[in-house]
């Protein structure tokens, strides 16, 4: 069972700025059609780190990451009591970043002189939301009776 997904959007595309974000989900018990199904659900922990200018933003800000979103309570026994996290701040995403844009720049550059053709990315089609393929639903079907059985083993 997943603890938490973190996802960092980037934005690049020409005039559009430079925006950049993370966004955290965490799992949520959803009662649909009497059943319970788990469900990933955005959290307040995310945010904007880059500005559409570029700039920083909410640099103060802090994405904390426990030790116990590592594991679950059904795979790992006595995780919930399992305390320390992971700090990661804002303004470090920034710094990291950035860094990582003068390395794509310094080589896009390098590429550009040295005669090798540029590269073009294919923009990949979002995933609609609560949208899955039968080959997901078959295996979230499969672990969800997985579970039941070591509950009532």
């Amino acid at each position: 069972m997943t603890q938490l997904i973190i996802g960092i959007d980037l934005e690049y595309r020409q005039n559009k700025g430079k925006e950049a974000s993370i966004i955290v989900w965490r799992p949520e018990d959803v009662e649909k059609d009497g059943e319970m199904l788990l469900k990933a659900v955005e959290t307040e922990e995310g945010g904007i780190f880059r500005a559409v200018d570029g700039s920083l933003a909410n640099g103060d800000k802090i994405l904390r990451i426990g030790l116990k979103d590592f594991g679950n309570r059904y795979d790992c026994p006595g995780i919930d009591n399992i305390s320390g996290e992971i700090t990661v701040s804002f303004s470090q995403l920034y710094d990291i970043v950035q860094e990582s844009d003068i390395i794509e720049e310094r080589r896009d550059g390098e590429q550009a002189n040295s005669g090798y053709p540029t590269r073009k990315y294919w923009k990949r089609d979002r995933t609609p939301p609560e949208r899955l393929s039968s080959l997901d639903r078959k295996r979230f079907k499969a672990e969800k009776e997985e579970v039941n059985k070591r509950l009532n083993d």
